[in-house]
Parts: structure tokens; sequence; C-alpha cells
């Protein structure tokens, strides 16, 4: 992705985000929205683009296999509505053990993230690479659409083996 002080461009608002750092080049990503006591999904592709998926406030990040595909889920919990925060879970805890899902793994970006850092800024993002390594992705947003990444860190999944988020 490049030096971590580097600022990237966001140039697409679609599904795929281009972000350009300040020199040529560029990284795609596959942006998966977050929806608060839901399960949005993602494919995760062999040899394509890494999935992007925040801001992370304690929600669940998962790679899985279903049906011989990969996906990445992010698990749309909500701590200040418990409503919503039940429903997601209950949501991603049926589908893992309902459907013929295999080799799940995931992790908690807020809760993961190896070092203490003021949660208010800068924000916490989750990318899932291509080969389903985990990392979570600390972002500063300054003016003209630009931003700098001021953290990354490799993360181990932490995800129960039964897959089931409590």
């Amino acid at each position: 992705m490049g030096d971590a002080s580097e600022e990237w461009d966001v140039l697409e608002h679609n599904s795929d985000l281009e972000f350009r750092p300040a020199t040529p080049g560029g990284a795609k990503i596959t942006w998966l929205k977050y929806q608060p006591g839901y399960v949005t999904t993602a494919p995760l592709l062999a040899n394509s683009m890494p999935v992007l998926t925040g801001k992370m406030s304690g929600c669940w990040v998962v790679k899985y296999s279903h049906g011989g595909n990969d996906f990445v889920a992010h698990v749309g919990t909500d701590s200040s509505n418990p409503v919503l925060n039940t429903r997601a879970k209950n949501s991603w805890n049926n589908f893992v053990t309902s459907n013929n899902t295999v080799n799940v793994t995931g992790f908690n970006p807020s809760r993961d993230w190896p070092v203490n850092i003021d949660r208010s800024s800068p924000d916490l993002y989750a990318i899932v690479d291509t080969n389903g390594n985990f990392y979570d992705l600390e972002v500063m947003f300054g003016g003209n659409n630009t931003s700098s990444i001021t953290g990354f860190h490799p993360i181990v999944s932490t995800l129960p083996a039964n897959g089931q988020i409590r």
C-alpha cells in the first residue's frame, strides 16, 4: 500500500474505491458497506482486490468460505442500540451454524487493535487481503478529500473456532 505517511485520494465513491497516493500509481480495493443491525458481505477473490470496511467501533469482520467461494462479512453491531446489536449477532450466528460455512476466521478491529489509541481520532478501518489476512488501518482525514494512513497492523483471528460472536 505504500508508506504509512502517504496521502491517499478517494477517486470513486461506489462499491470499488480507488486510492491514489500522492505519487503516481494506485491501489484498488473493494469497499464493504456497514449497516447497523445487519451483516453485509463482499466476495474475496484471489488475485483481485482486498476488502476495506469501516469505520470500526466494535463490529466484527469475518472471512469465510461458502459454496466454494470466499467472502468477507461486516457484522454490523451497534452498542448504542441493543436491538440492532442483538439482531446483527444473531443473524451471523444463525448463518454460520445453519449454512455449509467453513474456514471461518475473524477479528474485532476496535478490540484487537494492538496499541491503545484514542478512538475519537483517527478513524479505524479493517482490511482483509486476498489471502484472508486481517489488518487494522488507522486513518486521519484532512481537507480537500485527502487522508493520511497513520497506522497499519496485521491482526490474527480472534473469532472462536465455531464462528460464533457473543
